[in-house]
């Protein structure tokens, strides 16, 4: 299950760039659905900011909504510092279970970062 969630998180921005090009649109305000075993998700690339370093995107499904905060600073010459937040909050009893999920699981995701956000910046 988790490395599930690891690669529908990578093909997340994948998704997000191939629907701005396909509409010829900023990333900014973007809105689009997956759908996983969990169900549906409704996406918002809240913002989109490659000069500030900074990303946020809301995920809506029937049981949760999540906000996922990216941010990446200059860290000397050659190195960056990342940030990954995730706020994530039950809209009913069901969310609960996932919630609670997710906060155990999540400490184990940030290599799954370190690597998704160096892959984006060494393709710049």
């Amino acid at each position: 299950m988790l490395g599930e969630r690891k690669r529908a998180v990578s093909n997340i921005r994948t998704v997000a760039a191939g629907l701005a090009k396909e509409r010829r649109c900023d990333l900014s305000d973007l809105v689009f659905t997956t759908q996983d075993e969990y169900g549906r998700a409704v996406w918002l690339l809240d913002r989109y900011d490659t000069s500030a370093g900074e990303i946020r995107y809301v995920n809506v499904r029937s049981t949760t909504l999540t906000t996922i905060d990216i941010s990446v600073r200059q860290d000397g010459k050659d190195a960056s510092l990342a940030t990954v937040t995730y706020k994530r909050t039950a809209l009913d009893p069901r969310g609960e279970e996932g919630v609670a999920s997710f906060a155990h699981h999540f400490p184990m995701e940030g290599p799954h970062w370190e690597s998704a956000i160096n892959a984006a910046l060494a393709s710049k």
